[in-house]
C-alpha cells in the first residue's frame, strides 16, 4: 500500500526559497493555524513491522510551491504542480 505525507516543515529567514504560507495541521497549544516553511510531498511504500506496527518506507520526495509562490524564485523556477501530481 502507498501513502501520501505533506507535512509542512518550518523555516525560517529572508533568503529560504521555495518556502511559503500553509496550513498548519497540528498547532498544538502554542501553535497558529498557519506555518511559514517548506512542504514535501512524500510517497511512502507502508509496510508491516514485527515490533514496531506500520511504518512508511518513503520512496519519492519532491518539494511542493504554492502557485502563487513561483514569482519569488528567481532561478531554477520549477513548474507549478499540485502535491498528488508530484507524486504520481
Amino acid at each position: 500500500m502507498l501513502a501520501l505525507d505533506d507535512t509542512p516543515t518550518p523555516r525560517y529567514g529572508p533568503h529560504v526559497q521555495g518556502a511559503g504560507v500553509h496550513h498548519n495541521p497540528t498547532p498544538g497549544p502554542a501553535g497558529g493555524p498557519f506555518v511559514y516553511g517548506h512542504v514535501w510531498a512524500v510517497l511512502g511504500l507502508l509496510v508491516a513491522h514485527p515490533l514496531w506496527g506500520v511504518i512508511a518506507l518513503p520512496l519519492l520526495a519532491r518539494l511542493y510551491v504554492r502557485k502563487k509562490d513561483l514569482g519569488a524564485i528567481d532561478e531554477h523556477r520549477p513548474t507549478f504542480a499540485t502535491k498528488s501530481e508530484l507524486v504520481r
